[in-house]
């Protein structure tokens, strides 16, 4: 950039010691780059948040074991939990029998203790998702009118895992999907 832009940045007053004309390179070098020290636009805010499982990020895919009822699997958010939504997507059946429509059981919504994921009733296996949210389209937890759609896309994460019944553990995933005509993750 500066072997193209010296010509122009140099004083021809004197041939013999050429000096660069401060107001002028900056001029050129601000033009350039839109601000001074950079070389690209502005860095955007990039959402950010994990769930965590005992102490450990989630893996998107992974199955998890179910625990007992005297000792459920739970998770933290961290991050910019304040939007956050983390729901089971196998509830909507449920949800439905509670009254209700177009449902799904919110474990976390933005702030306070997330609800434990024991995958209770329906399927043995239950399909969790967490996704970033300009504004909650929720209010709180248990069965809560949601579609499950409207997160921020990347670069925000959107995650999907999966929790085993309490006392029962993962199958292999293929065995799983033959079994019940469903898709783990």
């Amino acid at each position: 950039m500066f072997m193209l832009l010296l010509p122009t940045l140099l004083s021809v007053e004197d041939a013999t010691s050429l000096q660069p004309r401060g107001a002028a390179a900056a001029a050129l070098l601000f033009q350039e780059s839109g601000s001074f020290g950079t070389t690209g636009p502005p860095t955007a805010f990039e959402p950010h948040f994990e769930i965590i499982i005992a102490g450990t990020p989630v893996r998107p895919g992974k199955c998890y074991d179910g625990q007992t009822a005297e000792n459920p699997m739970t998770f933290e958010v961290s991050g910019d939990e304040g939007h956050v939504v983390v729901w089971d997507k196998s509830t909507s059946e449920l949800c439905e029998q509670a009254g209700v429509s177009g449902g799904m059981y919110i474990h976390f919504a933005g702030s306070g203790a997330a609800l434990p994921m024991t995958a209770g009733a329906g399927d043995e296996i239950h399909t969790y998702e967490a996704a970033y949210f300009e504004t909650l389209p929720v209010n709180g937890t248990v069965c809560q009118p949601f579609s499950g759609e409207g997160y921020l896309g990347e670069p925000a994460p959107h995650l999907t895992w999966n929790v085993a019944r309490g006392g029962s553990w993962c199958p292999p995933a293929a065995a799983w999907e033959e079994r019940s005509g469903r898709t783990l993750g």
